[in-house]
């Protein structure tokens, strides 16, 4: 059975929920026809754009390292695992950056995280780095199937009320489009460099991935390149705390907000 977000809007399915659920179809297809465009773009542009090569790494690797916060932080510490609340007006706009760098939506994204971290390295896992290797973990369409609880369907049926969401699941492709063709007629430079930032940003989220079957290796290399992922381990220990974020606890704590006791 293929996972089709509209039945989340629906009433109870089953008592149980759904089994043998892949995140497949016209979401996973969309998400790996736009990486593809995006990767074959990034090499022609290497090979024929006349890349100032001294701007272009500068420029690229920093909006790769803000992709990775918006991924990294908003996207997966604050809106997945809801490790700390924050503000609307920066956690929207964070979230639709990361939605245009991994060319899916947040609850798309959110789903299929909730249940690597429910199998984590097993066949249900979703995205298994054992099972599926590097370039499985780039493209959703080798993603493995999963069972899915009631419970945690009910819990993603909430942010429909969002507008946001709502919006966001219903023309997503087109916001896509229209999101990439706009950079290219403001500025095409910058396009450029966007398009070599979300690249590498790809390739350093399947990297991050990759890193249950490379033996779980950490240190702050991997962190800096994925937006404080680099402590793996220690997050799938306890995935509700986000102290494990360095070196970028400084800014979640500069961006959380208190709550009213």
């Amino acid at each position: 059975m293929f996972m089709n977000l509209n039945l989340l809007r629906k009433p109870l399915l089953t008592k149980r929920g759904l089994d043998n659920v892949k995140l497949a179809g016209r979401e996973a297809w969309e998400s790996t026809v736009f990486q593809l465009s995006i990767y074959s773009l990034a090499i022609l542009f290497l090979i024929f754009y006349p890349v100032n090569y001294i701007l272009a790494p500068f420029t690229s690797i920093s909006v790769s390292l803000v992709m990775g916060f918006a991924i990294g932080i908003f996207l997966h510490r604050g809106f997945v695992h809801n490790q700390f609340k924050t503000y609307s007006f920066l956690q929207k706009p964070a979230l639709f950056i990361a939605s245009m760098v991994m060319f899916t939506t947040s609850i798309r994204w959110s789903f299929a995280h909730m249940y690597h971290h429910k199998f984590v390295d097993t066949d249900q896992d979703p995205h298994n780095p054992m099972s599926i290797g590097l370039i499985g973990s780039a493209f959703p369409i080798f993603w493995n199937k999963f069972p899915v609880s009631m419970r945690d369907m009910l819990r993603l049926k909430k942010h429909f009320k969002d507008p946001y969401h709502r919006f966001m699941e219903k023309y997503f492709a087109y916001v896509v489009i229209a999101f990439y063709g706009s950079l290219a007629l403001i500025s095409f430079e910058f396009f450029v460099y966007f398009v070599l930032g979300c690249a590498l940003t790809n390739i350093f989220v399947a990297m991050v991935n990759q890193l249950h079957a490379w033996g779980n290796p950490e240190g702050i290399w991997w962190s800096l390149i994925s937006g404080g992922e680099g402590f793996h381990n220690k997050h799938h220990e306890n995935m509700r705390d986000y102290k494990d974020g360095s070196p970028f606890i400084w800014f979640i704590e500069m961006i959380k907000r208190n709550e009213r006791r």
